[in-house]
């Protein structure tokens, strides 16, 4: 399961509590690309951007997150590496219409954009075991 989910913890917004959820992801070395519904709430801690932890490879690493929204300038380069690693089906299940080489057209981004949320997480260096 860890080729395929990894833990982010983060701080939440409101609280301050570190909260830790299991997440899909994809990943191209210090880059990690995790979708998810929005639906769900955790997000909503790394929305405007965030320190996070992320484990991976059996360690904890401190790491930047952010949603990348269709006029991000690495919303193109984001997408494709989710499409690159796991392949276009994950988008396609949440309702983006992605091409095989992970392309979403310029007349489809706004509704990929309330379908699902792309975030993009930057590995940056070694991170406590704990929070609290």
């Amino acid at each position: 399961m860890a080729r395929s989910l990894l833990l982010l913890r983060f701080q939440g917004r409101r609280t301050g509590t570190w909260r830790t959820t299991p997440v899909g992801y994809a990943r191209e070395g210090d880059v990690v690309v995790i979708v998810t519904s929005p639906t769900y709430t955790w997000w909503k801690n790394i929305r405007e951007g965030a320190a996070v932890d992320v484990r991976l490879d059996g360690r904890w690493h401190q790491a930047n997150a952010r949603i990348v929204g269709p006029d991000d300038a690495e919303y193109e380069s984001t997408v494709a590496l989710q499409v690159r690693q796991r392949g276009p089906g994950l988008l396609r299940g949440f309702g983006v219409a992605v091409s095989d080489q992970g392309v979403v057209a310029p007349a489809d981004r706004d509704m990929a954009a309330t379908n699902a949320h792309i975030v993009r997480v930057e590995l940056y260096g070694p991170a406590p075991e704990t929070r609290s």
